[in-house]
């Protein structure tokens, strides 16, 4: 009985974690990075993103980094998450936090035949990723 009351209390200390969707064109093609600003005062729950076009810089307030778990869908809904790659959380030396993704075009698909995370084609494509963040974060 007093196991029971021990496991309760455990799972009542677990934060529930909520989902940032991401809504893009499914024809796009290329870099997104959603900039996550850090704020105590943010509910924890879900936050909707919709990108009209590539080469935007959404910022989303979120109370932990690891508090949201991140989806990505077409903008009539169907689901994209695994048609994108190299999802992951990057830190810029600006100071700035951002979950950023990579949607490919087929010729990348063709391209990038080792999509080995240890391979020189990935190295490639992370180069490209911080020299696209930093693009973007030049912008007036």
């Amino acid at each position: 009985m007093i196991f029971g009351i021990a496991l309760i209390s455990c799972n009542s200390l677990v934060k529930p974690k909520g989902n940032i969707d991401v809504y893009i064109n499914a024809q796009d093609t290329g870099w997104y990075f959603v900039e996550l600003i850090k704020d105590s005062t943010a509910p924890p729950g879900d936050v909707e993103i919709r990108y009209d076009t590539i080469g935007g810089l959404p910022q989303v307030p979120v109370n932990g980094l690891g508090n949201y778990n991140f989806r990505i869908f077409g903008q009539n809904g169907e689901k994209l998450s695994a048609s994108v790659r190299m999802p992951a959380f990057v830190y810029h030396t600006a100071g700035h936090h951002f979950f950023r993704f990579f949607k490919p075009s087929d010729a990348d698909f063709a391209n990038e035949l080792n999509w080995d995370p240890k391979g020189a084609n990935m190295e490639r494509l992370r180069e490209k990723s911080i020299a696209e963040l930093d693009r973007l974060l030049s912008k007036p």
